[in-house]
């Protein structure tokens, strides 16, 4: 055998015994695309982020044009659409701020904080959320036709990545656990890496409206949390061993009657060049 061909045959077999193929593939969403709709090309993107999601293998990156995604699939819970949810996988890069021309990454010109090319992740399923700032972020007429979470996600490593969306609408206001946690995004025993996204407009009836980690420790860095609502934790609630470390992030007009920006129970939290201002917390404050 040649060597060429010996080192090959040689990763070749490592990536078999390591349980998966690093494909390392690009496959591009754009929800104005209008050819063929099967993700490996701007022209011919998916205009579905959940179809991509689907097809995504270990070591493949999604790219997504500007415009809003909203969830499709019920995982399982069989209770209609508030089920629906996104969720991450293991070893795919997800990255938002696209204009829907780039041809590599570090051309993009947004990294989702709204100014060009916002892409957007949303839970308003039927387009009728009305903006309202003064009841503390929380959207929609009712309330009761958004899902309950944008994404969630368990048993996630840092090999999982989103980068560059705004997360928005959705209304964890379920009876009970999880469903009335982390509106924006809950993670169980889950650590991804999280950079450049705004959670806005996300409300909880119980803990974290933007964000709920139990027994997760994710990195989040380059994050804004902004007019988000819930009883404990109106930007994020980090409870059970959670230990995130948060950098350059900023809270800002969020509300919750316990810990305005954020509470932490039974958990720490590393907070680096984060700002925290404007947030309101009615009962008592923790990270107020």
């Amino acid at each position: 055998m040649k060597k060429g061909s010996k080192r090959f045959f040689t990763l070749l077999m490592f990536s078999f015994l390591s349980g998966h193929i690093i494909a390392q593939s690009t496959i591009y969403v754009c929800a104005s695309a209008t050819g063929g709709n099967i993700g490996t090309s701007w022209t011919n993107a998916y205009i579905s982020l959940q179809s991509a999601l689907d097809a995504a293998v270990f070591g493949d990156q999604i790219w997504v044009a500007k415009g809003t995604y909203k969830p499709s699939y019920d995982y399982g819970s069989g209770g209609g659409s508030r089920y629906y949810h996104f969720e991450l996988k293991n070893g795919i890069a997800v990255y938002g701020g696209f204009a829907g021309t780039e041809s590599t990454l570090n051309q993009r010109a947004d990294f989702g904080q709204g100014e060009i090319n916002e892409t957007i992740l949303s839970g308003d399923l039927n387009n009728n959320d009305v903006f309202d700032v003064a009841n503390g972020g929380y959207q929609g007429t009712s309330g009761n036709d958004n899902c309950y979470h944008v994404l969630y996600n368990t048993n996630l490593t840092n090999t999982a990545l989103i980068d560059g969306f705004t997360i928005t609408g959705g209304n964890a206001n379920g009876a009970s656990e999880p469903y009335n946690d982390g509106a924006g995004m809950l993670l169980s025993a889950s650590s991804p890496t999280i950079r450049n996204l705004v959670f806005t407009s996300n409300s909880s009836g119980n803990r974290g409206g933007a964000m709920h980690l139990w027994e997760s420790s994710p990195e989040i860095r380059n994050c804004t949390f902004t007019e988000n609502k819930s009883t404990h934790g109106g930007g994020v609630c980090i409870i059970i061993t959670s230990v995130p470390v948060l950098t350059n992030c900023l809270f800002v007009y969020n509300y919750s009657q316990n810990g305005g920006a954020v509470e932490c129970f039974n958990s720490s939290a590393q907070f680096t060049n984060t700002t925290f201002a404007m947030n309101t917390a009615s009962a008592y404050w923790i990270f107020q």
